[in-house]
Order: C-alpha cells, then sequence, then structure tokens
C-alpha cells in the first residue's frame, strides 16, 4: 500500500499538504489539488483512518461477542474483521464467552453498559435470552456472523446447505459410498445445515443413506481424532471422511494415519472452512472453501456501512462455498 511519503514526493509537494488536501483542513491552491490528487490515483493511496481517528481521539468502537473454541476458522475470522475495523478507525474490543445462555446474556449486558457503534455476534448459536437483549437495543447496528439466525438480527454467512451438496457431489464423483460424517454440535445450526445438504444430495444421486454414519461432537482437532478413533473397526468399512469443519478433518486425518489407514488411497478427507491450516497437512486438505479472511472482511464493511447510515438494510448475506480439491481427495 503506498503511502503519503510517496504522494508527496510524486506530486511534488510536502507531506503537510498532502494531508491537508486528503482531510479537508486547509485551503490548497486548484492547480496543487490537482496534483496531489492525480498522484493518489496514480498510486493507488488511501488515507489512515484510523491515525485520523487517533490522533482526533475520535475512535468509534464495535463490541464483538465471541465464542470459546479452538478452532481457527473463528481466529482468523476476526482477524480480518479487525483489520477493516482498524483501517476505518474503529476499535475493536472482544468478549469472550461460551455456548451457554447465562453467559452470553452477562456478557452482553456487560459490553451493553460499557456502549458500541455497533455490535458483532460470532457465536455456535445464538440463546433467546441473547437475542432479546439485542432485538431491546435495536437502535445499535448488530451482525450475527457464522452465528445461525435469528429474527430482527441481521446475519452473515456461507450458504452452508449448498456447501453440504458440494461435498456429496465429490465423493460421488470418487465412487467413495461409505462415509464418516463429523457433524459437529447439533445445536449448531450452519452445521446441520451442511449435513441436510450433504444427506440430500446423497439421497438424490441413488445413494443408500445408510452407508453414511454421523458422529457430533465439538469443533476442535482432538474431536475429530477421537470421533475417527472411536470408530475403530468400523473404519475398515470406510472410504470417505466429511469433516463440517477443517479442525474436525486434520484431527480425522491423524487419527487414520495411527490407525493404519492411507489417505486418500483407502480414506478421501474432505473438509469444510478453508483454514490457513489446510493448505500445509500431509497430504494437503480438500475443503468446501468459505475463506475466513473475506468473510470477516465483508461483514466488517457491512456493519461499518450500516453504522455511517451508508447502507441500513437488514437482509441476510450470504457467502457462496466452493470446493478446492487438494491432497486428501486426489487419485
Amino acid at each position: 500500500m503506498a503511502k503519503i511519503k510517496e504522494v508527496a514526493q510524486l506530486a511534488n509537494v510536502s507531506i503537510s499538504t498532502v494531508s491537508h488536501v486528503v482531510n479537508g483542513t486547509r485551503y490548497v491552491s486548484p492547480k496543487t489539488k490537482e496534483q496531489v490528487q492525480a498522484a493518489i490515483a496514480t498510486l493507488g493511496y488511501k488515507a489512515n483512518s484510523a491515525a485520523r481517528a487517533l490522533k482526533a481521539g475520535s475512535f468509534q468502537t464495535i463490541a464483538m461477542l465471541v465464542e470459546r473454541s479452538t478452532n481457527p476458522f473463528f481466529s482468523e475470522v476476526v482477524q480480518a474483521f479487525e483489520e477493516v475495523c482498524f483501517n476505518e478507525g474503529f476499535l475493536l474490543t472482544i468478549s469472550i464467552c461460551d455456548g451457554h445462555e447465562e453467559r452470553q446474556v452477562e456478557q452482553m449486558k456487560f459490553l451493553q453498559a460499557r456502549g458500541a457503534d455497533g455490535y458483532a455476534i460470532l457465536l455456535e448459536s445464538i440463546s433467546g435470552g441473547l437475542a432479546k437483549l439485542l432485538r431491546n437495543e435495536n437502535q445499535t447496528p448488530t451482525i450475527a456472523l457464522d452465528s445461525g439466525e435469528y429474527e430482527d438480527i441481521p446475519s452473515f454467512k456461507d450458504n452452508s446447505f449448498l456447501g453440504g451438496q458440494i461435498a456429496a457431489r465429490h465423493f460421488a464423483e470418487l465412487g467413495r459410498r461409505r462415509i464418516l460424517v463429523l457433524a459437529g454440535p447439533e445445536r449448531h445450526s450452519r452445521m446441520m445445515d451442511r449435513l441436510s445438504g450433504f444427506q440430500q444430495e446423497w439421497s438424490m444421486n441413488g445413494f443408500d443413506v445408510d452407508d453414511v454414519r454421523i458422529v457430533h461432537s465439538p469443533l476442535t482437532f482432538s474431536a475429530g481424532f477421537k470421533a475417527t478413533m472411536n470408530a475403530g473397526t468400523k473404519l475398515a468399512k470406510v472410504d470417505g471422511v466429511m469433516a463440517l469443519c477443517d479442525a474436525l478433518a486434520i484431527g480425522s486425518m491423524a487419527a487414520i494415519s495411527q490407525l493404519g489407514r492411507q489417505v486418500p488411497e483407502e480414506i478421501a478427507v474432505i473438509g469444510y472452512d478453508n483454514i490457513e491450516m489446510s493448505k500445509y497437512t500431509s497430504p494437503t486438505l480438500t475443503t468446501v472453501s468459505q475463506s475466513a479472511s473475506r468473510f470477516g472482511r465483508a461483514a466488517a464493511e457491512a456493519i461499518i456501512s450500516n453504522i455511517k447510515g451508508e447502507n441500513t438494510g437488514t437482509s441476510d448475506q450470504l457467502v457462496q462455498p466452493r470446493l478446492l480439491k487438494r491432497g486428501s481427495t486426489a487419485t
């Protein structure tokens, strides 16, 4: 990204002159202003909103309620979300909770007491108590990221049903028919959407749903490992593992290796999320990508636009997933 010093050098003016043109803080002659604007356009310079806000002491804040989780997808989403906030002059504060309703409500009351210009919710599911608090705060822009759906709370999520269908089609193409599905928690609405999409596509292809074994577990590496190890002798009949998040898939691949089976020769594995680590497993992990960084950036841009009054819509927004074929399903 171009720096203000480079703009000044190209326009043959001082850094302070560039600053005055960008911020409109002092009169600059039309000719000089034109030179600066031309340099900005040539270099693609973007003013640092965060720096301006810090100098003016005028940071706006977004408070985020985040699930306590070792799933890297959540941390990658938060990192991308925070980067957009900082660049736009917003301060992101984070409060971590678990899935219990009482904890969600307590944490949200704490955030509301401190006040914020917007709220972002990144949880496995939104409890009824939390939804009521958010509904009562309907004057403050709020968005739910990958947190299911609840009336009056706009959500930003991937098309999980389609993602499940995409995975099922790939297994069908590979000729794999006996599938172990690591499905995550039953209360997690996106996991259930992915599972429903997988099952529907499986049936539409004429395959026996009884050949699909479903195991529910937390969204962690260790849960994927344990679920696969616990499959034990039954794993001998499995030729595919569909994990509804990459953490489960990576844990499962470790267990498959420990049990003496080969990926993908004997068991093909598909994950979901496309976390950074999925590119560095051995073999590399085939995954249904919803791009955590793109997801986090787009969600942050949406709520900031709402806070600024540029977009007051409350409709849900869907990220369309796509399959990334890698080594864990290579033939």
